[in-house]
């Protein structure tokens, strides 16, 4: 018999408040760097701006599956089991995939050709969230953005040896990493995880996201 993963009201809170949190932090971030977009137009900060844009509509869809789910379990109207999982995965996975390509593309912007790579980083962010979908396989979702996400914290920190001024943001990729890491519990299913750890998860991500908001309004605000 299939057990409806909405009707823990104590769950759902929790899921529903963690994602509006993380969905207002990141757009926070968004619009505090148009103005610094606006003036200098540089590419480089509307790649990074792109990367919390991707990250707010990931949890955005996550937070409207759980609005669907919980509407759906009232009315006793529910999607087919074998699609309650796998379909909000298949759409959190393409956002916050794509999300991590565009942080990559604000560090190689200048030496790449975006007008080819960002259409390619589509495509694959979206092949590996079909994968994922048919083959129910979130350990390859976790291997391809762990890759993207080393390289750009290595691409970073060599930036940050060659830049005084980049140095201050290097923290802000290190923190992304933390975030990210602490993201994967976040995507797991539910009773993958023990509800402590998932919390836990939830505090990190959140605590991220907050700092790197106060970190980019200090530096937008001189």
């Amino acid at each position: 018999m299939f057990r409806c993963p909405y009707c823990n009201p104590v769950w759902m809170s929790v899921e529903l408040v963690f994602a509006a949190a993380v969905i207002i932090l990141c757009m926070l971030i968004f619009f505090r760097t148009k103005e610094l977009y606006t003036l200098t137009e540089h590419k480089g900060i509307r790649y990074f701006r792109n990367t919390f844009l991707f990250f707010a509509l990931a949890f955005a869809s996550r937070f409207a599956f759980h609005l669907f789910g919980i509407s759906g379990a009232g009315f006793d109207f529910r999607l087919p089991p074998e699609l309650m999982g796998p379909l909000p995965l298949l759409v959190t996975s393409y956002f916050s995939t794509i999300a991590i390509f565009y942080l990559l593309f604000s560090l190689l912007w200048k030496k790449i050709d975006v007008k080819y790579f960002i259409p390619a980083a589509h495509l694959l962010a979206l092949s590996v969230a079909v994968m994922i979908f048919l083959f129910r396989s979130p350990q390859v979702l976790a291997l391809v953005q762990l890759m993207i996400t080393a390289a750009t914290l290595v691409l970073a920190y060599l930036r940050s040896k060659h830049s005084k001024s980049f140095s201050k943001l290097f923290r802000i990729y290190i923190l992304l990493f933390i975030g990210w890491l602490a993201n994967l519990l976040v995507l797991s299913p539910r009773w993958a995880i023990p509800f402590e750890a998932k919390v836990a998860s939830y505090c990190i991500s959140i605590a991220v996201f907050g700092v790197i908001f106060y970190k980019v309004h200090r530096l937008t605000r001189k």
